[in-house]
């Protein structure tokens, strides 16, 4: 059977941490509101809150505690520890934090009581208690009522429970209240979308591009509108524009799932904007990613290998990786994969993928070693285990195999590969009650056709249901009739003594793409037809071609993946490392931090910046997208620094959140140093190293 896998696409833009982002914003704009109400002030409850705005969340959490043994009715200090367990998931201790809140703040702080209400109801979305979620929205709505983000969040909550009519009934009050601002119209627009209600979607997303024309969503929503209606040209039009204004994630998650026509349109427009040479928009990354999306994996390398000329990025190196991995040149594969991992170490998924490509190689060995250290640092995944358990069943480590199918299915019970997996293993050992109840698992649960992962057929095929199985994998290549589902076809066949079929199950899947010679050569599955004439010449045939194909591949430049080191000097102030800077052409100094996780910048340098042209308009982007009469950007706003130079090296579309501080420094996270390579920090000689792409 074929292995079974997961994989997912990044878009490089995307602004991470945004729920987090929005609750610490509120939270603080909270405080400047606060008028004749006394809000707290004492050392232990202002560190902890400023530690949670720096994304501390252990020094925070020990700053509150320390507060609360000193003011222990402080009902603020439990509104903010809410917060925290409700952004690591710790919903129980979430719910008692914000009763503890609800219990001791002032009642007449309808602010924070409508904050704690509100995060008490995404607690409750989170756990799938949706009427108790409802419940606590409509308290933060009580406390207050003028919040329009309450209102949107009870809207949302409709809308995912598919009750439009009260959904709207919200986003027209918030329309009411704020007639200049898109999100009732959004929101209006998107309940008729979901209804297929096009033209008056469109009408909504139309009048929401009028309101704020440097806004992307309108134009991501209004594509799906189009694909809806059949009129694919205006769909990546609409796309195309939502992607070069703020690489919007649904433009980008619609790009890949968008049919061909779609695709196509959507290539002529990105190669004409590429070809252009205006604007900083990546287009050869997202050209990249819309030919990997839809197979066309030659096309996908050339156009990543341009886009990592221009910027060295883990991201593009992995994607590079998996198109070689595609079609079978794993040699290449895992140069690419070592570069990502050279550039961004600390993603242990990186070694998961390697060790696939060890697999799909052949050396078994590797594999499994690779894979000891993607469960080390992950040892409460359960996909790791699953995958290190076929590689051993491969090698007929059948004991190794069962430990590690036993640990999938204890970490994820609903994963029925691994139960699948199991079954047979036991049966190698002669346990039919063992592997029966195995393959009973694998049907009461695999009862949804998939684009990949249904493994129902070979269960039915081992209870001697053989009919069953022949009418549910009929079902998945009806539904699904990609090369991995014509393999596993093959692969049942074979197991069932339909050998004929199987065999022609196989051509089928050699002729839709499939190229996992190395699994092919030890899947037992096949052992029915592995001895027969015809097979033998049908993979010969398909490893001659695979051969071709990846000699085709030889004027690669091998040397374009070489990599080199820059070295850049830092000077100490205190405990802070300064590193010079250009943001936009200004020169600046900015704070490396180890410890943090992305960009900030404080409100005068941003305003600086604004009003002498080093920022634009269209720079404002994330939640809080305005500016104030005087032109100065508002607390809260992310902006788009579109280049940050420093050492010769550059980094494009860094987003930076804007800190209302004269005192506050520009502040550069590791993560985002580390788009440029691999990042060492050299205290005795005072630089930092970046092993990068040479250029």
């Amino acid at each position: 059977m074929r292995i079974e896998i997961y994989s997912f696409f990044k878009n490089r833009k995307v602004v991470k941490n945004r729920i987090l982002f929005a609750i610490i914003a509120l939270l603080m704009s909270l405080s400047a509101m606060a008028g004749d109400i006394k809000r707290p002030n004492s050392y232990n409850y202002q560190r902890g809150c400023e530690s949670v705005t720096d994304g501390n969340y252990e020094d925070g959490m020990r700053y509150f505690k320390l507060e609360l043994q000193e003011n222990p009715k402080n009902g603020y200090a439990w509104a903010w520890i809410l917060s925290i367990h409700m952004n690591k998931r710790e919903f129980g201790e979430a719910i008692d934090a914000g009763q503890n809140a609800l219990r001791l703040l002032p009642k007449k702080d309808s602010y924070y009581i409508g904050f704690v209400h509100k995060t008490l109801s995404r607690v409750y979305y989170n756990m799938g208690n949706k009427k108790m979620a409802l419940t606590e929205i409509g308290l933060a709505i009580k406390a207050d009522p003028k919040e329009m983000d309450y209102l949107a969040m009870r809207a949302d909550l409709y809308y995912y429970e598919k009750e439009y009519d009260k959904a709207n009934v919200d986003f027209e009050k918030i329309i009411a209240s704020n007639p200049g601002q898109v999100a009732g119209y959004m929101g209006i627009g998107r309940n008729l979308l979901a209804q297929k209600s096009y033209d008056a979607a469109i009408e909504k997303f139309n009048y929401a591009m009028k309101l704020d024309e440097e806004f992307s969503q309108p134009y991501a929503f209004r594509a799906d509108c189009h694909i809806g209606k059949g009129d694919n040209l205006s769909a990546a039009q609409d796309l195309v524009r939502a992607l070069e204004m703020d690489g919007n994630d649904r433009a980008f998650s619609t790009m890949m799932e968008c049919n061909d026509t779609c695709y196509e349109n959507i290539v002529v427009l990105m190669n004409i904007k590429a070809t252009s040479g205006n604007g900083d928009t990546d287009w050869d990354y997202y050209l990249g990613v819309a030919h990997q999306q839809h197979n066309h994996y030659q096309e996908a390398i050339l156009n990543y290998k341009k886009s990592l000329r221009n910027e060295s990025h883990a991201v593009t190196c992995e994607n590079i990786a998996e198109c070689y991995g595609e079609i079978g040149d794993y040699g290449r594969a895992h140069q690419y994969i070592d570069m990502a991992i050279a550039m961004d170490s600390a993603r242990s998924d990186l070694y998961r993928e390697k060790a696939d490509y060890y697999y799909y190689s052949g050396d078994h060995n590797k594999a499994i070693a690779m894979m000891d250290k993607y469960i080390s640092c992950n040892p409460e995944g359960y996909f790791g285990y699953y995958r290190r358990g076929f590689y051993k069943d491969n090698i007929n480590d059948v004991d190794g195999a069962i430990k590690d199918y036993t640990y999938c299915v204890t970490l994820e019970p609903r994963y029925t590969y691994a139960y699948l997996g199991r079954g047979d293993m036991y049966i190698q050992k002669g346990d039919q009650n063992a592997a029966q109840k195995d393959y009973r698992m694998v049907i009461d649960q695999d009862t949804l056709i998939l684009k990949q992962g249904n493994c129902r057929q070979y269960a039915y095929q081992m209870l001697g249901m053989r009919d069953s199985a022949d009418i549910y994998m009929q079902r998945i290549l009806d539904k699904y009739p990609t090369e991995g589902n014509f393999y596993d076809a093959a692969c049942l066949m074979s197991r069932m003594g339909e050998y004929k079929r199987s065999l022609e199950y196989l051509k089928i899947a050699f002729e839709k793409g499939y190229h996992e010679i190395k699994h092919l050569e030890i899947d037992d599955d096949l052992d029915g037809i592995r001895e027969m004439t015809e097979y033998k010449e049908l993979v010969n045939k398909y490893k001659q071609l695979l051969k071709e194909r990846n000699e085709a591949n030889s004027d690669d430049n091998i040397g374009e993946a070489e990599l080199e080191t820059t070295i850049i000097p830092f000077n100490k102030s205190g405990d802070m490392m300064m590193i010079e800077c250009k943001i936009n052409n200004l020169p600046l100094h900015f704070i490396f931090d180890t410890g943090a996780s992305d960009v900030s910048i404080s409100d005068v340098e941003a305003n600086f910046m604004m009003k002498n042209g080093y920022l634009k308009n269209s720079d404002i982007v994330g939640k809080a997208r305005y500016q104030t009469a005087d032109g100065n950007i508002s607390e809260g706003t992310v902006i788009n620094l579109k280049h940050v130079n420093f050492g010769g090296l550059e980094l494009t579309d860094v987003k930076a959140s804007v800190v209302k501080s004269q005192k506050a420094p520009l502040l550069l996270g590791q993560s985002v140093f580390g788009r440029l390579g691999k990042i060492e920090i050299d205290n005795k000689e005072k630089v930092v190293k970046v092993t990068h792409q040479k250029k």
